[in-house]
């Protein structure tokens, strides 16, 4: 008579992370020494989240919305971020941790882990459920640079709104501006104030294309002001529009353009090559008011 094979198992624990009170996290490995390892070293993503300002009140409206705007996107930089932890907890909690105690033979705890052993053939009904608890936790991964490319894009907004204001209060400024319409052009307008309007709209297009340190140049040039280049708080910032771009239309990956506009704001760029892929780092959002306002 043919020995009897010898089983191969899945080693499966069930643990709830430090300070995550009613969370569950999932260890899984092919041997029981493979799994301890994972259980007593689990590795963790902290999250962390994070200006007095012009009292105009030309712009009162204008700072107070986008103020608004960003305390709404740090509220949710607190939230969301946890969203993809929770919803990964439930899948195990509801749907691996039954079928795991139902295929499964429970053995002696490693500390404060529930520890299982599981068939490699039952492996395929599980892995459906491991798919959707690993896209929710890479969740946590991808929502950072949404986050960046939300509150890059609310900047502009403002900044658009900014600038517009300085036409509507400084009208001698949109009134000396280069902008030329052709004579087909102001046919097409009632009134001079809607070639006006015309002119503005397109003067704040064009600015909104240029550069981070184009665009405040002209506003310090406009409003015969001074803007400290040199400060730390404003390079980081131009670093972090111009990483949004990345994010936005290269995955993150560096471009000449990235390196070109951050050389200008005179931004620190040790380490960092064309075609290297960048991340979001936590302390975009820590604190955001002072590199945003």
């Amino acid at each position: 008579m043919a020995p009897k094979p010898i089983e191969q198992l899945l080693h499966v624990a069930f643990m709830r992370p430090p300070g995550a009170a009613g969370l569950f996290d999932l260890r899984i490995a092919l041997d029981e020494a493979d799994l301890r390892e994972k259980v007593e070293s689990p590795t963790s993503k902290p999250i962390t989240t994070t200006s007095e300002t012009p009292t105009n009140p030309a712009f009162k409206d204008i700072i107070s919305t986008f103020r608004n705007s960003l305390a709404g996107y740090r509220r949710a930089a607190t939230i969301f971020p946890l969203l993809g932890t929770v919803m990964g907890s439930r899948i195990i909690e509801e749907k691996i941790k039954p079928k795991v105690s139902k295929l499964g033979m429970k053995l002696e705890n490693i500390g404060t882990a529930e520890y299982y052993t599981v068939p490699v053939q039952f492996f395929d009904q599980l892995r459906t459920d491991m798919d959707e608890m690993r896209d929710y936790n890479e969740f946590g991964d991808v929502l950072p640079r949404l986050f960046v490319i939300g509150l890059v894009s609310s900047y502009d907004g403002y900044l658009g709104n900014l600038i517009d204001k300085v036409f509507e209060c400084r009208s001698e400024i949109l009134n000396n501006s280069d902008g030329k319409l052709t004579l087909q052009q102001i046919l097409q307008f009632e009134t001079i104030e809607d070639a006006k309007t015309f002119v503005k709209s397109r003067e704040v297009d064009v600015l909104l294309r240029e550069s981070r340190t184009e665009q405040i140049n002209w506003l310090a040039k406009k409003l015969n002001t001074r803007i400290d280049m040199a400060d730390p708080i404003w390079k980081e910032f131009v670093e972090i529009c111009e990483r949004r771009n990345l994010f936005t239309h290269t995955g993150g990956r560096v471009t000449r353009q990235y390196i070109e506009n951050c050389k200008k704001a005179d931004v620190d760029l040790s380490g960092i090559a064309i075609g290297s892929a960048l991340a979001c780092r936590s302390k975009i959002f820590d604190p955001l008011d002072r590199r945003i306002l």
